[in-house]
């Protein structure tokens, strides 16, 4: 019951009284002009009633001669209300003190310039215009009871007809003494009023002040969090490439030692050659060095998965790419998983060809393992490598299970990862959108069509021809 009370008294309050400005010092303002309108708006009802049922209980005539000036009344209340709900604070404010003023310059020509209830009037009038106007607007409607009092004071003592309340005349001592009085009001109304905006100003300044350290510590917090990440991005990254090669290590151990084993066997075979044997010589010579090249470029490759350092120069796609494709031999193998290479040239990009080979090692490491838990019989990755208009686009497909879209937007996003905790550290693919955008000044998309395929396309500048 308490619950559903104060939930009428706050709808109430929403519709009648709520201000709608969204200044502080307007709706300061205007909760105070509703309450004097809506207190006015419940006095004149009141008055109504009161009105009406005397009339019935005395059984007198003439009603609607009675209710008219309070009807009039009520209507101008009511266009001051509308006018304040609508925005129009200042018009209301000073339509309520010009009608306060005529309703009480009227009762002192009438009743007499000591009226009490005039003066309280007169007083409320000189609070209300500092309150919701401004203090200077107070002060200066001051001066208005001030010449009011003094001229039917005056009139008063000249004509000596006395108010038919009061047993004697008003005395111009009774006169200043008013006047005083309302001085004293508005200079304490004005000095008040004035403080208040002074204080209301000074408490601005310091939440701007407060408003704008505060955003300022939060950017600095902000760049601070940002380099610090940045710096454990990049030591996550080596440890990351590190973590690559033990991954792949039993596929590259293995690459390794079969050209071992191929140079040990022909050179074995070379010492219990006799020299008759001339021909034969020179196979097993041929074999031992083809064997003992292809150890060197795969030792080749994986110093480059491990060199720092970042060199740019002009360097060929093709021969990277062919280079990365040979880390996966038994990888491919193993997996039963086809690695294939499509160009239609040869093409040249200016960077680190270092850091090209990591992008082209991690995407087609993912596409690998895409088919670890995947029943597909098509088991094939393709790296397509061609030019569209004034770009080089490296294209990695695969026909694995695909990634879900409403996972695609973060794919790239550091510490992301859809593999298990102890599969994957959610680097590999934020490290090559990190080297591909800041390095290549290219960038990277992703395409997927879960269980159909997952092309991943780099698009890469053409070299400029004075390079």
């Amino acid at each position: 019951m308490n619950k559903r009370l104060k939930d009428i008294l706050l709808k109430l309050y929403s519709l009648i009284l709520k201000p709608r400005t969204k200044d502080e010092d307007s709706q300061r303002r205007e909760l105070i002009l509703n309450i004097i309108l809506a207190g006015s708006l419940l006095l004149i009802a009141w008055s109504h009633i009161f009105v009406i049922s005397s009339h019935l209980a005395h059984h007198e005539s003439g009603l609607y001669v009675a209710l008219f000036p309070f009807m009039c009344v009520g209507v101008f209340y009511i266009l001051l209300y509308i006018a304040s709900r609508r925005g129009h604070i200042t018009l209301a404010s000073y339509g309520l003190v010009l009608l306060f003023l005529i309703g009480t310059i009227y009762t002192t020509s009438r009743w007499g310039a000591s009226l009490p209830i005039g003066l309280l009037s007169y007083a409320l009038i000189m609070t209300i215009s500092s309150v919701l106007i401004s203090p200077r607007v107070g002060l200066i409607v001051t001066l208005i009871p001030i010449l009011t009092i003094t001229i039917f004071g005056r009139q008063e003592i000249l004509s000596g007809l006395r108010p038919v309340w009061k047993n004697g005349l008003i005395s111009i001592f009774d006169i200043i003494e008013y006047a005083c009085i309302f001085a004293a009001i508005a200079t304490v109304s004005w000095l008040s009023s004035t403080e208040i905006e002074k204080s209301l100003k000074r408490a601005r300044a310091s939440e701007a002040a407060l408003k704008k350290e505060r955003d300022m510590l939060e950017i600095t917090v902000q760049e601070r969090t940002e380099a610090l990440e940045k710096a454990q991005f990049e030591k996550m990254f080596y440890l990351y490439r590190f973590a690559e090669f033990g991954r792949l290590s039993s596929g590259l151990f293995h690459d390794l030692m079969s050209p071992l084993n191929s140079l040990s066997l022909s050179i074995e075979h070379l010492a219990n050659t006799l020299d008759p044997h001339i021909p034969l010589l020179k196979e097993q010579l041929g074999q031992a060095t083809k064997a003992s090249d292809r150890l060197a470029t795969l030792v080749s490759t994986i110093k480059k998965q491990f060199h720092l350092d970042v060199d740019k120069k002009h360097f060929c796609l093709n021969d990277v790419i062919e280079e990365t494709m040979a880390l996966f031999t038994y990888t491919s193998l193993n997996s039963k998983v086809e690695l294939l290479f499509e160009a239609d040239e040869q093409y040249f990009c200016f960077g680190s060809p270092t850091q090209f080979q990591q992008v082209v090692t991690n995407i087609v490491a993912n596409a690998f393992d895409s088919y670890a838990t995947s029943p597909t019989n098509n088991r094939i990755i393709i790296i397509k490598l061609h030019q569209e208009h004034s770009r080089i686009l490296v294209c990695i497909e695969d026909q694995g299970p695909g990634i879900a879209a409403e996972i695609l937007p973060r794919i790239f996003d550091p510490f992301f990862s859809t593999k298990e905790k102890q599969q994957g550290m959610g680097l590999g693919l934020a490290s090559v959108k990190r080297i591909i955008e800041k390095d290549f000044a290219g960038d990277i998309t992703v395409e997927s069509e879960p269980n159909i395929k997952t092309i991943f396309t780099i698009s890469l500048p053409l070299p400029p021809r004075d390079e």
